[in-house]
């Protein structure tokens, strides 16, 4: 016991409990917590929504970018434009070649305006004579 005395201990007292919380404090406590909670949900929709609007910003992009290299090919495979007094080539192949139309082992028939060895359109040569 002299020990005791001597590291302080003469003025000893047993741990009393803490006082138990009121229900009104605690009410409030915890009306206080629920507040907290609600702000930091509404933070959280307020952020997903930002994300998602991001998110459909960024598929739109990806969609033109995937929609490109086709756009880029059919620009590119498209004819040029005819030059001004100039029929279309989509004419041309709808009506046909304008003169007589060569054909695979005949040759052409002969024509007074033709002189005599001279080539006709498909490249044979005439017979003189």
């Amino acid at each position: 016991m002299l020990c005791g005395v001597a590291l302080g201990g003469a003025d000893y007292r047993p741990a009393v409990a803490a006082p138990r919380e009121t229900p009104a404090r605690r009410i409030s406590r915890l009306r206080a917590k629920a507040a907290r909670v609600q702000a930091r949900i509404d933070h959280m929709h307020i952020r997903i929504e930002v994300l998602v609007e991001d998110y459909n910003e960024v598929r739109e992009a990806l969609a033109r970018t995937r929609a490109e290299p086709a756009r880029t090919l059919r620009q590119v495979l498209r004819p040029p434009p005819p030059a001004r007094g100039q029929a279309p080539l989509g004419d041309l192949h709808r009506r046909g070649p304008v003169g007589p139309r060569p054909t695979a082992g005949r040759q052409a028939p002969p024509g007074p305006a033709q002189p005599p060895g001279r080539r006709d359109f498909i490249g044979a040569v005439r017979p003189t004579g």
